[in-house]
């Protein structure tokens, strides 16, 4: 039996609507129940011991966890703390399904930073509904934050979001042993133009920028940011000295498509 089952039917073409969820069960017959509860909604990935689920998690984009507590070598609760720690799965939601019952057990999820303490046997329209709320509840989380993160110039991510972003995949490249690159783009002369062509059209011009730039990215996991004034950013996970140039001249091609104006 594989140490790691994933469960994948039903899924969308389309996942961009569809939240992903995690079950961390040493039970397959527990994740394949729950499984078969929730895949019409939702991408399914499993784990069968905490520490290939921390895994899945870190390599995974996971919007909810459905973590057992009574598991060998590392129970749900190291999972969770372990989970916690790291940076980049710090704010995934942790729900407990869990056949302990004890209001100490419970407090104890809580504690650790759980959303939610589920106890087995359970309804399904229950489960159904309580995973669906968090799930919104996460949701609207996430597009606080994704506002928080947005130049209301550029539509582009902004500094802080850059800094994030950077600061995360620095870590996880170097974990991984990949390579990173990382770009500052900077509009020569854009004082100049701003100071002849009006406010207005600078910020017109910076915006057809960061359209450009911004379209020139060939993976999601590519990020471009307004930096700054007008310096743009780019983190490109995973990409050789070799796909950065390749980028960098895509870059400048797409910039001077939109043939605006030179001093």
């Amino acid at each position: 039996m594989q140490n790691v089952v994933e469960y994948r039917e039903g899924i969308d073409p389309d996942m961009s609507d569809r939240a992903s969820l995690l079950i961390i069960d040493d039970s397959t017959d527990n994740i394949q129940t729950l499984t078969e509860i929730l895949s019409g909604h939702y991408e399914i990935l499993a784990a069968t011991s905490g520490k290939e689920g921390i895994e899945k998690a870190l390599t995974n984009q996971v919007d909810l966890i459905l973590l057992d507590i009574l598991m060998p070598v590392m129970d749900g609760y190291e999972v969770c703390r372990q989970l916690k720690k790291h940076h980049e799965t710090s704010e995934i939601g942790i729900v407990f399904v869990t056949a302990m019952h004890e209001i100490a057990s419970e407090a104890k999820g809580f504690d650790l930073g759980a959303m939610d303490y589920i106890v087995k046997p359970f309804s399904l329209r229950i489960i159904e509904a309580r995973i669906r709320n968090h799930v919104e509840l996460l949701r609207h989380r996430k597009q606080l934050k994704r506002l928080s993160l947005t130049d209301g110039l550029s539509g582009l991510p902004n500094r802080r979001h850059f800094d994030q972003v950077l600061e995360r995949e620095w870590y996880r490249c170097q974990r991984q042993q990949a390579s990173l690159t990382v770009m500052i783009i900077d509009i020569d002369h854009f004082k100049i133009y701003n100071d002849q062509y009006g406010h207005l059209q600078g910020d017109l011009c910076l915006q057809q920028f960061a359209q450009a730039i911004n379209a020139c990215r060939r993976r999601k996991t590519d990020l471009v940011a307004r930096y700054g004034g007008e310096e743009f950013a780019a983190v490109l996970p995973e990409t050789n000295p070799i796909g950065a140039l390749n980028m960098a001249k895509r870059i400048l091609e797409s910039c001077r498509n939109l043939e605006i104006p030179s001093l």
